[in-house]
């Protein structure tokens, strides 16, 4: 089995606040100021593929990765229609929000690949229940002016979800998916406890002398990961 590009990296968040979910969240040491909750930043890191092409058609493949690893992963149990409404929730509700506050375009792709329907009929109900429940919750929730636009997102949505499925699958063969997924599992939990640490310190210190940094870092060739907190001196404090 190949090493995966990000087993054993460690990765580096600094706190910051996700002013959509009103929610502390974290972002990379020394990128763009979009803190995320800890399930965003494992998802991130094992949805994501970094050499996708633009931003709206890569976050659309990532969630097409998600019903690989947390749908078929039992993240959510074994219920189609649960899983859907799991998948079909928060993450559409960020990215539509994205979309109609940044002007963002849902590119559309010609792949064969990506026109035509998983070969497993229950993976492609998956997808087709996910797009269903976001348009039939998310999108209601959008002045009128919006729903078009977000309509013709999620059928562009599907095609790139159809790739980012099939990539995942390609790129775990091998893995033990509900081994991820349980270690998925972990991580989140793990870092969960370190934000909520974290949560009330602010009046305690001085911020601009000690800022807080979460590292993690995952082994996907033993289903092991860990997460820790350190805090680091400001520069010029």
């Amino acid at each position: 089995m190949p090493k995966d590009p990000i087993d054993g990296v460690t990765y580096r968040f600094e706190k910051g606040v996700n002013e959509f979910l009103g929610v502390i969240g974290w972002q990379p040491v020394g990128g763009l100021p979009d803190p995320v909750p800890p399930v965003m930043m494992v998802h991130d890191i094992l949805e994501h593929f970094p050499d996708t092409g633009g931003e709206v058609s890569a976050e659309y493949m990532a969630l097409g990765a998600s019903h690989h690893l947390r749908g078929q992963g039992g993240f959510f149990g074994e219920d189609p229609n649960r899983i859907s409404a799991q998948l079909g929730g928060t993450p559409f509700q960020m990215l539509f929000h994205h979309i109609t506050t940044k002007g963002l375009v849902t590119d559309p792709t010609d792949d064969p690949e990506a026109l035509k329907p998983i070969e497993d009929p229950s993976v492609e109900m998956m997808l087709l229940g996910t797009v269903t429940n976001a348009r039939n919750t998310q999108v209601q929730n959008f002045a009128d002016r919006h729903k078009t636009e977000l309509l013709n997102s999620l059928s562009h949505g599907l095609c790139w979800m159809r790739l980012g499925y099939r990539r995942a699958t390609q790129r775990y063969a091998g893995y033990d998916i509900r081994r991820i997924s349980r270690l998925w599992l972990a991580l989140q939990r793990e870092m969960d406890d370190l934000t909520n640490l974290v949560a009330g310190v602010d009046g305690e210190r001085n911020e601009r002398d000690v800022k807080d940094i979460l590292e993690m870092t995952i082994f996907l060739a033993n289903y092991h990961g860990y997460a820790r907190l350190v805090q680091e001196r400001n520069v010029g404090a």
